[in-house]
């Protein structure tokens, strides 16, 4: 049993879980100036080897290179890519030489997920950190955080009640 804040135990299956790190301990770069940091701190606040990351959607001209160096040097089990950006977020991570995670490219965040259950271990995270807005799929982040928590099989009105977990 994870006792942390944020993850939700199940019998089998992926887990699903949000950052769990408080924001008054983020510096400026992971506050929203640099998005891919954000993932990478997502990732090691779930153990990255274990997890498969979603990334991706409206593209706004981001550099991912840092994410792409801290994915070839700590592995995740996965990463799939979604939205507008989730064809040049997978084209960089194909420049890797040994990758040592599975890819898979969508378009839509049912897709992605999709995709993340099917090459998930029964003990890995399923981990929703585009680094990106997903303005061509959705209103704002609390609407795509809501369907994330429905596709995941949750109640998305009972899923925003957790403390910090900023889907309200």
């Amino acid at each position: 049993m994870n006792d942390a804040p944020g993850f939700v135990e199940r019998e089998a299956g992926p887990s699903w879980a949000r950052p769990n790190w408080p924001l008054s301990e983020l510096d400026e770069v992971n506050l929203g100036l640099d998005p891919t940091h954000a993932t990478i701190e997502a990732l090691r606040s779930v153990g990255e080897g274990a997890a498969v990351v979603l990334v991706g959607g409206f593209d706004r001209g981001i550099d991912w290179q840092p994410f792409v160096g801290h994915v070839a040097a700590h592995p995740p089990a996965g990463i799939v890519t979604m939205g507008a950006n989730g064809a040049a977020i997978a084209a960089a991570l194909k420049a890797i030489d040994r990758p040592g995670f599975a890819l898979r490219e969508t378009r839509s965040l049912g897709d992605a997920l999709a995709q993340a259950r099917a090459i998930a271990a029964a003990d890995a995270t399923i981990v929703l950190s585009p680094g990106a807005p997903s303005f061509d799929a959705f209103h704002d982040y609390a609407e795509r955080g809501r369907e994330f928590a429905r596709l995941a099989g949750f109640d998305p009105a009972a899923i925003a009640q957790i403390d910090g977990l900023g889907i309200a």
